[in-house]
């Protein structure tokens, strides 16, 4: 059965999306742009936002597993709630026989930060679905879209020694590949599990160099919600939230610090 990436029109979706083709999977996706290559490579795509419910539950029909990915650092945290809410929803109403969310780092109900308050929210209903579910909290994930808006958006110095726990995308995409081809080890419940690099500071990310060109400045607005998200927190020691890696088996390939 296939498995459907929603809101493929994003990066590392996309790049999800490609890797999973290139395990032999069947794969759909809902893309909001992009969608002439997408269908080239072969994949069912759905024309549509991430939050059309309507939609995404029609291209689930069928579909073992739901992958979504919270929006990240810049997100807008009530978008996260709509894409969150369409998730649950399609999920639900198209039967899907399982749910892989990403999310940040220190997401909680009580987060100093919208974002990850955001984020809680959606973990939250995903995990009350009656199929199973598996959550992956994520470090900062470092792409060249990301060193753009930090360098556009220009990080105060308090926040320079902050550890960001820096994952490469393409080590995030390995664990989804793995979760998938895991899937027959689901059975029931909300498992949540770590992705997070090591205690890099946001300062020797941004010293490393690298950034897409041309990123848009922030609103003052936009800007302070990207600072109050970034001081994090991006890397947890709670004993009751296994490392991914080590459930998986995996290593991270991607060097901390380097753009993906």
């Amino acid at each position: 059965m296939p498995v459907l990436v929603n809101a493929a029109h994003r990066s590392v979706a996309r790049t999800l999306v490609a890797r999973l083709l290139a395990e032999g999977g069947q794969v759909r996706a809902l893309a909001a742009a992009g969608v002439a290559a997408l269908r080239t490579s072969g994949v069912f795509t759905a024309v549509g936002d991430p939050d059309d419910e309507g939609l995404l539950e029609a291209a689930c029909t069928g579909v073992h597993t739901l992958v979504h990915l919270a929006g990240g650092l810049g997100g807008d945290p009530d978008a996260v709630r709509a894409e969150g809410r369409a998730v649950a929803n399609a999920a639900a109403g198209a039967g899907v026989r399982r749910v892989l969310l990403v999310t940040l780092a220190g997401a909680a109900p009580d987060a100093d930060d919208p974002l990850r308050r955001a984020h809680a929210e959606v973990a939250a209903a995903v995990a009350a679905l009656d199929v199973p579910s598996v959550e992956v909290r994520v470090g900062l994930v470092d792409t060249p879209a990301v060193r753009g808006l930090l360098r556009a958006a220009g990080p105060p110095p308090e926040l320079l020694d902050v550890p960001v726990a820096p994952v490469a995308a393409a080590d995030l995409v390995e664990v989804l590949v793995a979760l998938d081809a895991a899937r027959s080890r689901a059975t029931d419940g909300h498992l949540v599990l770590a992705a997070t690099g090591p205690d890099v500071t946001l300062g020797a990310v941004l010293a490393d160099g690298g950034g897409r060109r041309g990123a848009r400045l922030p609103t003052p607005a936009a800007r302070a919600a990207v600072m109050t998200t970034l001081a994090g927190p991006w890397t947890g020691s709670d004993p009751s939230v296994p490392s991914a890696w080590d459930v998986l088996g995996l290593l991270p390939g991607g060097a901390p610090g380097t753009a993906t």
